[in-house]
Order: structure tokens, then C-alpha cells, then sequence
């Protein structure tokens, strides 16, 4: 939504246009393409959405029609396509969609409803159904109206032909009793031979339309045409979808995976690029979060050094989280269009998640400067700010995974809530209050939310940076300190569970070098478990069989067909045993009669 038209249209011819396509042919294709359906006007227009204003309806629609044309297809579907517009920019659409066909030679197939006479009249043939999907009619558009009214049906006068047509075929239309030379109408007639069969008047109607279109197309000799049709068709349905797509990519080599990575990248910047307001609006927010809690504990004492932390944790997680949801949350319809096995897009799943991660990582290390541009100058703390920037980027890469996970299994308002949810669950398990000696005695549940809290390890972080640097009067026996839970920075590392140092194959190392790690590990994983969401989530939307309907056809129904099986063989043998058993106590019988 925040790119232009010819950009859009540039963007799919990239994606859908073989590869051996140079750049500049691809530009080329996208401007005839935008010059056919004539987008010029509006090519360097933002297209907009819900809530910024972009270009008009008419237009997205044939923006949409270019996207699908940019690929050269030599067959354009379309579903109703002028739904929403008005009658002027509907007979533009079919005018552009007219002109399309004539001078690019593209089968273009389009489903109206109600369409005004001026559109009806664009079309070359058209097919009209009765219930159930049955032909009533299909040829040239010009000879609809003659072909129905030799049939016995009258139009009334400044009646809209294409209103007509779907009167006859609702049983709404006018009928003439005789023609011109007093004999019955045919359409009288073939409802007449109706009449014996045990159907309501609207099955009898459709049945007498039906007859007769298969009548006339006999005349016409359109049922040879038919017939090859159906071979054609026998032979194409043994092939699977999955070698059909195989089979295009043989003929039509598309882009490759690392191409398709690098064309999501460019896009994605670009997008990010244009949502520079919003970009600004987190920057702002990650500003403030940060001075609030600078402000809040200006120059902190030691004592409230656990406290600053727990707080500068929530809001570094909720901040980071929320802004994260909008990376898959805003494109789940883009994607679920192009992931559909009809776009002929042959999308990699793997290139489009890696391209919106790769991008998010300067947005990323953006907010963690911005909030530590005033927590920093305000709190006044003693650790590192290049130790402080590390552990809050990688705690907002952790948070970020589980808001990719989000967006992409539920909707936008409800994931918004569910992530205010979850950061509330991983702060509350971030060993502050209840302590990790506290969490080891509440069972296998409250310790996994522990390890997979990334509150967790950046608060232990955040304090074991601040008490390295203190000097060694902070930290001797409790003994000598008049006030050990304020002045003694060992008895906080002993109360909350934390080390300075960690051992590793006899040496010991800071633990900020395991902790870390672990925060790149939860990043991580959970991006892993955002990536299979996307491919198995939503999969209806995307034109795919949805995971209980595979379950079902993978396991459940051969389970159901092996004992229905089972129950027929053993009512066989059930049955076989029985006729042996009593043929043979029969014979015994009749052998003791004797």
C-alpha cells in the first residue's frame, strides 16, 4: 500500500517474468503494461489503503489486473472484477480489459454479474449459466439477445439486454405463446416434453434451456469441439499439481531463491523507507521510554539498581514488541496472494521471511539508540555503554521473534493484545520477584518460562555489567557492612542467583558471553517457530488444503478405510464359516435320518 503503482507493477514483473529478463526489459514490460491499461497517469502514486488515501478504486482495480498481466500470461481470470465501482469506471476496466485482449492476444475470461449493455457489449462471447452450473448459452455476445428471443422469450422495450438474459434464466422473463407463423415457440415445447418427468416448475425450466442450448449446439457443431475438450482435459488431470508446477518451471525458468531474496530486500527497504512516519512515531516512543525511566531514577543508588532494571526490561520488551508486530502483521494478505499456488509466482517462503528479517535489524539497533540515548545521560550508570547497547539489541531481537510469531497466527488487534500478555508473563518470570531459587520450587512450567525469558538473562546481564565495575568495597563479607542489602553488591548477586563470571573448560569468562548468546538463541528459535507458522497457518486463505484436512486425508480416513476393510473381511469369513458349518451339520443330519 505505501508503493507506487509503477513500482508495484516493476516489483511482480521481477517476480513473475522469467530470469533471464534484464532489468531494463522488465522496466519495459511494466511501462507497456502500465501504458495499456492506462496507468500513466497515476504511475508515480502512492496506492494507499484504509487509512491513507491512495488512488481510487477503478484504478487499484486495474493496478491489480497489471500486476497479473506483467507476467505475459497467455490466460487472464478474473472474478468480478467491477464489483464496488461505478458504471463509468466499470466500462473502463472492461475497456482496458477489451483492449488487452485485442492487442496482446491474451485469452482474458471474466465473471459479472449484472454488467450495463455498453460492457456486455465488449466481450467477443459470452457464457451463461443456468442452476448447477449448466450451459444455457455460450457464443458471440451480439447473438445472445436474437438466440433467446427465437427461443419464444420478449425483451420489453429499453430493457437491458443483460438484465433480460438473467430474467430468462431466473423464469422472470416475458413469454411470446406462438410465433410469427402461429406455431409454438420452442421454448414452450421443450418445456412441454418437460412434463412428464417428476420436477418443479424451475428444474423444468432450467431442463427445457438446457435441451435446447444442446440442440443448438449440435447445429452449430460445437459438440466435436466439446468432446476434444474432455480428452484434453482427462489427459491434463492426471498430472499432479506439484509436476504441473514442475512443469512450468522446465519451460518457464523463474527466479531463483536468492534472486527472489534479494527482490523482497529492495522491496521491504522501500516499504520501510515510505513508513518513515511511523518509523519516527517509535523512535519517539522509544526516546520516551527510555528518559521516563532515567528520569524516574536519575543518578540511582545501588539498592534500587534491581528495581531500574526490572523496569527498563518491561519497557524496552513492550516497546520493541509492539513495533515488531507490524513487520508480518501488515503484509499477511500480501503474502497469503502470493504464496497461493494459482499466482504463478513460485513464491520461496524462506526468501520473503529472511528479506523481512534482514531489513528489521537496523530498525532494531535504531530503537535500542534511541532508548539509550536518554536513559544513559539520565540514570548515569557505571557499566559500558557499548556492553549496554549489545544486551538491549539482543533482548529486543529476542522479544521481536515472539511478535513475528504473533502477527502471523492471529490478527492485528488480537496479537496486539496477546503480546501485551506476553511480555507482562516473561517480566513476571525474570527472576526479580518471584527469584529464580523461587521459580526452581514452582515445577518444569515456571522454569521454562524462566529460560525462555528474555528478561531473564538481560536483567542478570544488566546487573553483573553494573557490579563489575564497583570497586572491592562493595563486595566484602556481609559482616562488615552495617546494611549488607544496600551497600553489599555480593549479597544482591547471592540473593537474586546471579554470577559475574561463568567456568568454561576450566576458565573463567564474563558471563555476559553466555547470556548473550542465549538471547541470540531465543531470537532465533523463535523465528524458526514464526517461519513454519507461516507456511502452515492460513493455509485456506492461500488456495491450500488446511492441516486437519491433510491429517484427515493422510491418516484418519486410510485408518477408517483399513477397518472398514477389516469389518468386510471378517463378515467374509464370518459368513463363509457359517455356510461351512451349517452345510455340515446339515449333512449330518440327513445321515442320521438314513
Amino acid at each position: 500500500s505505501n508503493l507506487t503503482v509503477s513500482e508495484t507493477i516493476e516489483f511482480y514483473g521481477e517476480l513473475r517474468l522469467p530470469r533471464h529478463f534484464s532489468r531494463h526489459e522488465i522496466r519495459r514490460v511494466a511501462d507497456l503494461t502500465i501504458k495499456i491499461l492506462g496507468l500513466d497517469r497515476i504511475e508515480n502514486s502512492v496506492i494507499g489503503n484504509a487509512e491513507n488515501k491512495g488512488i481510487s478504486g477503478g484504478e487499484r482495480k486495474r493496478t491489480n489486473v497489471a500486476c497479473e498481466l506483467v507476467a505475459q500470461p497467455s490466460i487472464l481470470f478474473l472474478d468480478e472484477p467491477t464489483s464496488g465501482l461505478d458504471s463509468s469506471t466499470s466500462f473502463e476496466l472492461v475497456q482496458a480489459l477489451r483492449q488487452l485482449a485485442s492487442r496482446r492476444k491474451v485469452n482474458v475470461i471474466t465473471v459479472l454479474h449484472q454488467p450495463s449493455y455498453a460492457i456486455f457489449r465488449l466481450f467477443h462471447d459470452v457464457l451463461l449459466l443456468c442452476r448447477g452450473g449448466r450451459t444455457c448459452y455460450l457464443g458471440p455476445s451480439e447473438e445472445a439477445l436474437a438466440y433467446f428471443s427465437n427461443l419464444g422469450f420478449s425483451k420489453p422495450p429499453f430493457d437491458n439486454p443483460a438484465d433480460f438474459f438473467l430474467d430468462v434464466i431466473s423464469d422472470k422473463a416475458q413469454i411470446v405463446g406462438e410465433n410469427k407463423e402461429g406455431e409454438s415457440t420452442k421454448y414452450l415445447d421443450a418445456l412441454y416434453r418437460e412434463r412428464s418427468n417428476n420436477l418443479s416448475h424451475a428444474e423444468r425450466h432450467t431442463e427445457a434451456l438446457c435441451a435446447l442450448w444442446d440442440a443448438e449446439s449440435v447445429r452449430r457443431g460445437h459438440l466435436t469441439e466439446y468432446i476434444a475438450f474432455g480428452v484434453e482435459s482427462r489427459r491434463a488431470s492426471r498430472l499432479t499439481r506439484q509436476a504441473a508446477r514442475r512443469l512450468q518451471r522446465a519451460v518457464r525458468k523463474m527466479p531463483t531463491s536468492v534472486s527472489q531474496f534479494f527482490i523482497f530486500l529492495r522491496r521491504t527497504t522501500l516499504q520501510l523507507a515510505r513508513e518513515r512516519h511511523q518509523f519516527l512515531i517509535d523512535c519517539c516512543i522509544s526516546l520516551a521510554c527510555g528518559g521516563f525511566f532515567g528520569l524516574l531514577y536519575r543518578d540511582f543508588a545501588f539498592n534500587d539498581m534491581i528495581t531500574l532494571f526490572f523496569m527498563l526490561s518491561l519497557g524496552v520488551g513492550l516497546t520493541s514488541a509492539l513495533a515488531s508486530l507490524r513487520v508480518f502483521g501488515a503484509d499477511r494478505a500480501v503474502f497469503w496472494r502470493e504464496a497461493a499456488p494459482g499466482s504463478g509466482m513460485h513464491l520461496d517462503p524462506l526468501a520473503f521471511f529472511l528479506a523481512k528479517n534482514v531489513v528489521e535489524i537496523p530498525r532494531l539497533a535504531a530503537l535500542t539508540v534511541c532508548t539509550l540515548a536518554t536513559f544513559v545521560p539520565l540514570a548515569n550508570p557505571v557499566a559500558p555503554v557499548e556492553q549496554l547497547f549489545i544486551l538491549t539489541f539482543f533482548a529486543m531481537f529476542a522479544v521481536s521473534g515472539f511478535s513475528y510469531i504473533l502477527s502471523i497466527a492471529q490478527d492485528p488487534k488480537s496479537s496486539q493484545l496477546s503480546c501485551v500478555l506476553l511480555i507482562l508473563v516473561f517480566t513476571l518470570f525474570s527472576s526479580v520477584s518471584p527469584k529464580l531459587s523461587e521459580i526452581d520450587n514452582m515445577g518444569p512450567i515456571a522454569q521454562c518460562l524462566a529460560t525462555i525469558s528474555y528478561g531473564r538473562w538481560y536483567i542478570e546481564s544488566l546487573y553483573t555489567s553494573q557490579t563489575r565495575q564497583l570497586s572491592d568495597a562493595w563486595k566484602m563479607p556481609w559482616a562488615w557492612y552495617k546494611k549488607p542489602t544496600k551497600d553489599n553488591a555480593l549479597q544482591g548477586l547471592f540473593s537474586y542467583s546471579y554470577s559475574e563470571l561463568y567456568r568454561h573448560h576450566g576458565r573463567l569468562h564474563n558471563i555476559n558471553l553466555l547470556n548473550i548468546p542465549i538471547l541470540l538463541a531465543i531470537g532465533v528459535g523463535a523465528r524458526v517457530l514464526a517461519f513454519f507458522l507461516l507456511l502452515l497457518c492460513n493455509r485456506d486463505k492461500m488456495g491450500k488444503a488446511s492441516i486437519l484436512t491433510i491429517v484427515f486425508t493422510s491418516i484418519i480416513n486410510p485408518l477408517q478405510n483399513f477397518f472398514d476393510d477389516l469389518a468386510h473381511y471378517l463378515t467374509l469369513i464370518a459368513v463363509t464359516f457359517s455356510g461351512f458349518f451349517s452345510s455340515s451339520y446339515s449333512r449330518r443330519r440327513h445321515d442320521d435320518d438314513r
